[in-house]
């Protein structure tokens, strides 16, 4: 099964489709993760993430938005 790729919303600003809409926020001190879905985001987020840090933000706790948070 081929993985989701991360598409550009604006700006520094990409989206990626796993299990819930992952969104990865670039900025001057890092990325923003927000939501984790299954883990395909984290294991791809090299390829949107700017330098610096990474901050996870999950909106709930429901399975498909948190599972891939061990990853980081």
């Amino acid at each position: 099964m081929a993985h989701a790729a991360w598409e550009l919303v604006e700006e520094d600003v990409f989206v990626l489709r796993d299990s819930c809409l992952v969104y990865a926020v670039r900025g001057t001190g890092g990325t923003v993760l927000v939501n984790a879905g299954t883990g395909s985001a984290v294991k791809q987020l090299s390829a949107v993430a700017g330098s610096g840090d990474v901050t996870l933000l999950l909106t709930h706790h429901f399975r498909d938005h948190t599972d891939g948070a061990i990853r980081l």
